[in-house]
């Protein structure tokens, strides 16, 4: 399964669109890596705006042209002066606006103030006078991405990727584009052109493995992950993603132990202690069950879910009172609860307090609505010598 935490940047969030499930984490983002320009016109979104124009200083002049108003605008965003420099901005382009470059730059300053809508305006403007601007491509794509529109990205880094095969950055955000459409083989190519240029990139190696989880192809994702710990072995992630794989081959043996790994190096995160106590189950071994779920319990102290699971285990080894207790506890908060009330019943005939026993079943009977169910305490009650109401 691949759980939108593994998937998840943290991108800047537009106030007009909802970002994508699963926020990009820092492996789809590409941290701080610069990039080789696309064209002569150099340039990535999150770049400085000194990357896009290298001018002389601004001169006080009344007869200012584009690009002294250009100048002056990167000095002044530098200085953070965002409205002045804007109004600059502004300027060059109502001076000059038969120039991309003078939008590109004010597309720029929109992206480093998270203005997406607007910076995909003025990338759309500087397109339309030259259309085979790559770099900019590539940055409106980044923009419609930051912005949620996924399918406006992905047909810009196609564009992108079409006459520059080798982009990484562009392989990169494509690629997490096809994990959040659920086209899981479309991202494993892209990650394997990814690994194919870096052999050491650790997080492709998980990205990829995550992909081949999702469609179900255990020993690649089992390799994938392995590689990855190879290369970084104190992510808790990868020992889970491999664990679930090996679940799913069969290997308990191996997930068990990729679980517990998982759980030394994060021992607050919920999803190992669960997959672990399945395991145990599964094998019997219910004392390590109940451990789990203890801990489990220790981090969500009023899960009802938890605490009827438990006291099921603590049946199974014939410690009635502690299933009672957890029984007691879900019951003063939900007096109705078939499973504890049929469970409460169980444990005090075991206890040998059948009669008392017998009522709570009784109750429950009477109250559960799924025929399963009412088989299920129909049985109980003749184990303990007491049929149902008639």
């Amino acid at each position: 399964m691949m759980s939108r935490a593994l998937f998840a940047p943290r991108l800047q969030r537009t106030r007009r669109r909802p970002r994508p499930r699963g926020a990009m984490n820092s492996f789809w983002d590409g941290g701080n890596e610069r990039e080789k320009t696309c064209d002569r016109r150099r340039g990535f979104a999150t770049s400085l705006i000194l990357a896009w124009l290298v001018m002389s200083a601004p001169v006080a002049s009344a007869e200012m042209g584009p690009e002294e108003y250009a100048a002056r605008a990167i000095q002044l965003a530098k200085a953070g002066n965002q409205a002045e420099a804007l109004a600059d901005f502004d300027k060059a382009i109502q001076l000059a606006p038969e120039k991309p470059i003078y939008y590109r730059n004010r597309a720029t300053f929109f992206t480093l103030t998270k203005q997406w809508d607007k910076a995909i305006d003025d990338y759309s403007r500087a397109l339309k006078l030259d259309s085979n601007d790559l770099g900019t491509r590539f940055n409106r794509g980044y923009a419609y991405l930051q912005n949620g529109q996924l399918n406006e990205a992905l047909a810009d880094f196609n564009v992108v990727l079409k006459n520059q095969p080798d982009h990484e950055r562009a392989l990169r955000y494509r690629g997490y584009i096809y994990t959040e459409k659920k086209e899981y083989a479309k991202a494993a190519e892209d990650l394997t052109r990814l690994i194919q240029k870096n052999p050491n990139d650790g997080p492709s190696y998980k990205a990829r493995g995550d992909a081949n989880l999702v469609l179900q192809k255990w020993n690649d994702a089992i390799a994938d992950y392995s590689k990855a710990i190879e290369l970084k072995s104190d992510d808790p992630s990868l020992y889970s993603g491999r664990g679930f794989a090996e679940l799913k081959k069969g290997d308990k043996t191996a997930a068990l132990a990729d679980f517990s790994k998982g759980i030394d190096l994060k021992p607050d995160e919920t999803a190992y202690y669960t997959a672990r106590s399945y395991i145990y189950m599964s094998q019997g071994d219910f004392p390590k069950a109940i451990d789990d779920f203890t801990r489990l319990l220790a981090l969500n102290p009023d899960d009802k879910g938890l605490l009827l699971k438990r006291a099921g285990l603590y049946l199974k080894v014939n410690e009635t009172k502690e299933a009672l207790a957890d029984y007691e506890k879900v019951l003063a908060n939900d007096a109705r609860n078939v499973i504890a009330l049929a469970g409460r019943g169980e444990a005090l005939a075991k206890q040998g307090n059948r009669r008392a026993g017998a009522e709570a079943l009784q109750q429950a009977l009477q109250i559960a609505s799924d025929p399963q169910k009412k088989e299920e305490i129909e049985a109980k009650l003749r184990e303990i010598g007491v049929g149902p109401l008639q």
